[in-house]
């Protein structure tokens, strides 16, 4: 919910813009995490995480 609000309200997003840039982010984390962390470590998965979600938030 934060990232929503800080989306909207800081950066200035569209409800339907931060929407999609929060369903991009968790859909990718979803997609990414569960086959990936049997094989690799827990590390590289945050890591992987972390830069989806930096690359989504660039305007």
């Amino acid at each position: 919910m934060f990232i929503t609000y800080y989306l909207q309200i800081v950066l200035v997003y569209s409800p339907v813009l931060a929407g999609a840039r929060v369903s991009a982010l968790t859909a990718s984390i979803v997609i990414g995490s569960r086959p990936l962390s049997s094989r690799l470590l827990p590390r590289a998965v945050m890591g992987s995480a972390l830069l989806v979600a930096v690359l989504s938030h660039r305007g």
